[in-house]
């Protein structure tokens, strides 16, 4: 989470669902294309490819 917003990539929150933790990105602005989901999807794979 802290790699993704030091790089400028997105900006990500911690919350627990079920139980597990995990990572909340929220979409809320009408320009948000396909391509930056995609964006932040290949940021959460480099960070975790480590």
């Amino acid at each position: 989470m802290r790699a993704i917003a030091e790089d400028g990539t997105t900006f990500l929150t911690p919350t627990v669902y079920d139980g597990r933790p995990a990572l909340r990105a929220a979409f809320s602005n009408w320009r948000t294309t396909a391509a930056d989901v995609d964006r932040v999807f290949a940021a959460l794979e480099r960070v975790a490819a480590g």
